[in-house]
């Protein structure tokens, strides 16, 4: 716990120093003026790009860290991640989709999207899964076949209608650039429901690092918690 607060506030320390850092600099006591005085010379500045930017920064990536764990410790493997699975890329195609066919539509329907996407990837790796009972392997080797499909699914897109292929490309890179607070209210609903979930579930995440024997012996029904730990991590 000690090392957690030590990287919390290496963490607040660096976007405080990142926040200052532009095309116009802003020193750590200014910076401080801003934050606190509204008549403060950069608070527009501060308040309406730097401050958003660097809080989605940190929300995001605090949401794909935890998601990385929880795939990590359900295929009991370092090298998991989203993208592994092939999450990202059902997220991905169905954000593309969003961009290219409603380009008007509200800010808050992307993550929608982009859930619905991960969840149908997320269901298509399930389906496959079973019949290797879900073991840690068959759902990596699995979750690389779906990824593999999404990401020519969207490929197709992007070839198809070529003058939103920046739009989309920006999205799916990832990019603070033009985000504001919109985008940290869209987050923030989410971060708040599914943090503390996920830390709630880290007394089944240890018990599955052992092998799956073990698991079930000491009365873990593995597969339910394997499929609810991969519903978080796509959420």
């Amino acid at each position: 716990m000690k090392k957690l607060w030590t990287l919390l506030a290496l963490m607040l320390g660096v976007a405080f120093i990142a926040i200052g850092v532009g095309s116009t600099y802003i020193t750590p006591s200014e910076l401080i003026t801003a934050l606190t005085d509204r008549n403060a010379s950069s608070w527009f500045i501060v308040h309406h790009y730097r401050l958003p930017r660097g809080l989605l920064a940190i929300m995001a990536g605090a949401g794909l860290a935890v998601a990385g764990v929880l795939l990590q410790g359900m295929i009991r493997n370092p090298l998991a991640s989203p993208d592994v699975v092939g999450v990202s890329k059902g997220a991905g195609f169905a954000a593309v989709l969003v961009i290219v066919l409603l380009p008007s539509s509200p800010v808050a329907l992307l993550p929608v999207a982009a859930f619905v996407g991960a969840g149908l990837a997320a269901l298509l790796l399930v389906q496959l899964s079973m019949k290797g009972g879900m073991r840690p392997n068959m759902l990596a080797l699995t979750g690389l076949a779906v990824g593999a499909i999404f990401q020519a699914a969207t490929d197709y897109i992007l070839v198809k209608y070529p003058l939103e292929a920046s739009d989309t490309l920006t999205w799916l890179a990832g990019s603070l650039w033009g985000k504001g607070w919109d985008e940290v209210y869209g987050l923030l609903p989410w971060l708040i429901v599914l943090l503390p979930l996920a830390y709630t579930l880290q007394r089944k995440l240890d018990i599955m690092s052992l092998d799956e024997e073990s698991s079930a012996g000491l009365g873990l029904s593995v597969k339910r918690v394997r499929t609810g730990l991969l519903a978080v991590s796509v959420a």
